[in-house]
């Protein structure tokens, strides 16, 4: 409250009350000043990282696993906040801004203008790894939104890298029905896509096309988009 910022005293106060609410746990809010202590050892200001942090968590709070979410939620911060070099925050506040925008809206990457990539699912495992926060799932439909046009690919694995924003997945079926042809398919291999972009390509993938090709797949590469 020091800087007298509105904003920044609505976001404490709705903490405050979810606080004064006995919305935490003895375990929640023990995690809650070994991260705000670290955070203040890198000394992190009330804006943009302590108001982003204070915010995550009464997102968190609202999800029907946040027990579990904020467990591993706190586990990260704990990990990011140990391995910070050179008074590099961007990660930590990267993260955390991510944080808000996932756990109320599955929004891998929110954009107004341009594409959305959305993992609805609610079975995922965020986890610390290779030096930065990841994001596991073992099954998904994963789906990228721009205006009234959207993509999906059904059916896959992997992991997503919020720093790096960055999807890493293995397998999947992207099918074409959206286009009409309910038999048309393809299969995918392992992947990658920047979800900054509405564009991503397969390297290697397996087409179904019965109508062209009766006897069986073929197989080769793969390309996707939005067009708007």
């Amino acid at each position: 409250t020091a800087s007298k910022r509105t904003a920044l005293e609505d976001i404490y106060k709705k903490f405050e009350d979810l606080f004064k609410a006995g919305v935490f746990t003895d375990e929640e809010f023990a995690h809650i000043q070994q991260i705000s202590n670290g955070m203040l050892v890198q000394k992190m200001k009330a804006s943009p990282y302590f108001s982003l942090y204070l915010e995550a968590l009464g997102t968190i709070k609202q999800q029907e696993k946040s027990e579990a979410y904020l467990q591993d939620f706190h586990q990260v911060l704990l990990q990011m906040l140990a391995n910070i070099e050179n008074r590099n925050l961007k990660p930590y506040q990267d993260f955390l801004d991510f944080s808000i925008g996932f756990f109320a809206e599955k929004h891998l990457r929110y954009s107004k203008a341009g594409v959305t990539w959305v993992a609805p699912s609610e079975d995922f495992k965020m986890v610390y790894e290779q030096g930065m926060p990841t994001i596991r799932y073992d099954d998904l439909n994963l789906i990228a939104v721009r205006k009234s046009d959207s993509i999906q690919i059904e059916q896959t694995k992997g992991v997503y890298l919020p720093t790096e924003e960055t999807w890493k997945g293995i397998g999947g079926k992207v099918s074409w029905e959206r286009n009409g042809m309910e038999n048309v398919y393809c299969e995918l291999d392992s992947y990658t896509v920047d979800t900054k972009m509405a564009l991503y390509e397969v390297p290697k993938a397996t087409l179904y096309y019965p109508e062209f090709f009766p006897k069986g797949s073929i197989k080769g590469s793969m390309v996707d988009k939005i067009v708007v």
